[in-house]
């Protein structure tokens, strides 16, 4: 029917205009708006149907120029889904029964229009349920052509059973997944090639979903491919045996073998790591070597997963492997057989070639020479990696299998960084050895030294005592025999002989004064260390002090800058300043403004001293001769000294952990430095 608001397009098919008006009128009595358009001639009618196809067509049967029947033909041709009905004069049963066998929608006879209206609505509910049909099958052809699509081109396979487990179909992507056809299993037991391991848990599950309708179960199984592998598969298997449509058990099913090969990748790279942890712990504990070589064999065999573990250890002199530690061989074996260490064993050759050696078939292995203990064990694949060590390989850890099998990248790799742990373990013990032996005999050095530095200071101690007393009574004895020689003689010596007494008096002065040097340096060497906090400033005020009678009558101009407090024996650094200060004062007697400076420079990791004259200074090639003993750039009879004070100086500051050095150009002063390492910080504080 038109919808509500559009036109009945009728075209009528009529060469009496009389029946055309009453045919229009009968057809207004239908209710609905109606537009008719009056062809009598072929081409018009043609021109029609091609030009404005019309929801309805009433034809004559028997025209003079054009036949009723040809009419019907061109009209299910041009317009299969038009109903088309004939209004004619007259129509015998076997004409009227042509024009249905023709495909006409009914007939009406002319003097019966009464009849029109009916079956215009009859024909045009016919056409809506024809249109609608056609629309309903073409959209389940459509939707099967969808679906038949999805499953040919879906990367799962879909497969129906019966309650049997019987393989009704089996759909095209099967072929790409297991290799056999859609028609080779058809028919066949869907069960028969599950993984014998596999095989009861699947079925217990397809049993279970066979006893509620609708439901659905999912597995993993291991299913036989067509070309003799096991493929991984994971189903989703549902009961739709009561849905009329289907009446079959619906699995869908894809390959899963590379994630699960993935997934079993992964729990062996994560038990792998977790053994290498755990023996890493052990190899830490410093536990006996022997029990940590045991304890390595054990996490290879139990990691790996294989029946025979084995270390071979080299032995003294480098020719001989040992079965130091193993798993899976006969006890009576183990610390007693030996592999020699060349290229026709196994250990040996692996030991040669520094790096993993693996054996895909010990049985077919035509490189090595195997003992019969070996060959009694009946292995089929090995691998065997060095034990390494700086000075040379411990020996040699493998894993061997009586079954083929590949080693992966990861377990050998596994396998390297277990003989690394170990390999460093036993480096470490090796050192600890050595230590242990190097202590003791340093030990013993030390008790040889402590003896040798005893005898020595108690030869300082004889020698000191020595100068104090035997080489002081013969300068005291001449001394005091000048005086009595001087008092005997009074008025009878001459200028010359009164020279000579002067000159012994002032060489045996000047010899007391060397052996008091000499004590104090002894004493500066040996004297224990009092360090406190000591104030610089204050010090340099004592020592200006000390030396007053050197200061009095001289106008010395004094720079002294900002001094800090330090850690020190303040006696002896006291003497160093005495010492310099002394030193400045003298080698600047002869300016008329003698000016002397010190200060103090700050750095990382100590303080720096310094203090600097205007006095004659010295030659700089000789400033290294300045701090030892006895060592003297200006003569006697221009500077007074012994040669010493500048050697105590610097031992006393070396005992303090600093430096000293003099810097000075020849007539232009001299600047002398020392330094002194900065206090640590309490670790409480």
């Amino acid at each position: 029917m038109p919808q509500s608001g559009s036109q009945l397009r009728v075209l009528i098919l009529e060469d009496v205009p009389d029946d055309v008006e009453l045919i229009g009128r009968e057809l207004r009595k239908t209710g609905l708006e109606v537009s008719t358009r009056h062809v009598e001639t072929k081409e018009q009618f043609l021109r029609e149907l091609r030009e404005h196809p019309p929801d309805l067509i009433l034809a004559d049967h028997a025209l003079p120029a054009f036949d009723g029947f040809a009419a019907l033909d061109f009209a299910r041709s041009l317009g299969p889904e038009i109903p088309f009905i004939f209004v004619t004069g007259s129509m015998g049963e076997e004409v009227a029964a042509e024009t249905f066998k023709k495909g006409a929608t009914d007939y009406v006879l002319k003097t019966r229009l009464s009849k029109l209206v009916p079956a215009v609505t009859r024909a045009l509910h016919l056409r809506e349920e024809r249109v609608r049909r056609r629309q309903v099958e073409e959209t389940l052809r459509h939707s099967e052509r969808r679906f038949r699509a999805l499953i040919e081109n879906s990367m799962d396979a879909i497969a129906l059973l019966d309650p049997r487990g019987t393989i009704l179909y089996a759909s095209p992507s099967t072929t790409r997944i297991l290799g056999y056809a859609s028609d080779q299993l058809a028919g066949r037991n869907a069960f028969a090639r599950v993984h014998p391991e596999d095989l009861e848990s699947t079925t217990d599950l397809f049993l279970g979903c066979l006893k509620t309708p609708r439901s659905n179960v999912t597995a993993q199984c291991r299913y036989r491919h067509k070309n003799g592998s096991w493929v991984w598969l994971e189903a989703i298997g549902t009961n739709l045996l009561d849905e009329p449509g289907v009446r079959a058990f619906v699995a869908n099913y894809r390959d899963i073998t590379e994630r699960k090969q993935t997934e079993e990748q992964l729990l062996t790279l994560a038990r792998l790591q977790a053994a290498i942890a755990e023996f890493g712990k052990i190899a830490l504990a410093g536990i006996d070597p022997l029990l940590l070589m045991e304890d390595a064999v054990d996490t290879v065999v139990s990691a790996l997963r294989v029946e025979h573990g084995a270390l071979f250890e080299v032995q003294p002199g480098g020719a001989v492997l040992r079965l130091s530690a193993g798993a899976g061989w006969n006890l009576s074996l183990i610390g007693h057989v030996t592999l020699n260490c060349g290229s026709r064993s196994h250990a040996g050759y692996t030991l040669l070639a520094n790096e993993p050696v693996v054996i895909q078939d010990l049985r077919a292995e035509q490189r090595f020479e195997w003992p019969s203990w070996v060959q009694a064990q009946n292995l089929a694949t090995g691998v065997g990696v060095p034990i390494k060590g700086r000075e040379g390989p411990f020996g040699v850890l493998a894993a061997y299998s009586t079954q083929r099998r590949t080693f992966a990248k990861d377990e050998i790799y596994f396998l390297e960084a277990i003989a690394h742990r170990l390999g460093a373990a036993l480096e470490r013990r090796r050192a600890q050895e050595e230590i242990g032996l190097l202590n003791a005999r340093l030990e013993q050095r030390v008790i040889e030294r402590t003896a040798e530095l005893k005898a020595a200071y108690e030869e300082m101690e004889a020698f000191s005592y020595s100068i104090s007393h035997d080489l002081r009574a013969p300068l005291r004895h001449i001394g005091g025999f000048l005086e009595m020689l001087k008092e005997a003689s009074a008025g009878a010596l001459n200028e010359a002989s009164t020279g000579y007494i002067t000159n012994i008096s002032e060489a045996t002065e000047h010899m007391n004064k060397l052996i008091d040097d000499l004590l104090e340096l002894s004493h500066t060497s040996r004297a224990e260390l009092h360090k406190t906090r000591v104030s610089l400033s204050q010090l340099v005020a004592s020592a200006q002090r000390t030396l007053q009678k050197d200061i009095q009558g001289r106008n010395v101009e004094w720079v002294i800058g900002a001094l800090p407090d330090v850690e020190g024996d303040p006696n002896l650094l006291r003497q160093v300043l005495v010492n310099l200060i002394s030193n400045a004062l003298k080698y600047s007697r002869g300016r008329p403004n003698p000016r002397i400076e010190m200060d103090c420079r700050d750095s990382a990791e100590e303080m720096v001293f310094s203090i600097r004259d205007n006095g004659v200074g010295f030659d700089p090639r000789y400033s290294a001769k300045l701090f030892g003993v006895f060592q003297r750039l200006h003569r006697s009879s221009e500077f007074e000294g012994t040669g010493i004070g500048l050697a105590n100086v610097r031992r006393i500051i070396e005992r303090h952990g600093g430096r000293a050095w003099a810097e000075s150009t020849l007539g232009e002063g001299a600047t002398f430095f020392f330094s002194l390492p900065k206090s640590r910080p309490n670790a409480s504080a």
